[in-house]
């Protein structure tokens, strides 16, 4: 992602989403699962519509650690 950044500048698309204590595959993480799917319905409106991707962020769970 910083690759890009250097590359494309302000002007570049790339946003990467952190999910703290999230995992697709143990239950005793908070399931992956739901963020996935509302990434992929941001990349689909972005592609549809032209609409702006989220910035690059960390989304603070209270995961089962």
């Amino acid at each position: 992602m910083a690759y890009c950044k250097v590359q494309d500048g302000a002007s570049s698309k790339v946003s990467y989403i952190e999910v703290e204590n999230a995992q697709h595959f143990d239950t005793r993480f908070v399931p992956l699962h739901v963020y996935f799917v509302r990434a992929m319905d941001a990349m689909y409106a972005t592609l549809k519509s032209g609409a702006a991707l989220p910035p690059s962020q960390v989304v603070r769970t209270t995961g089962q650690l």
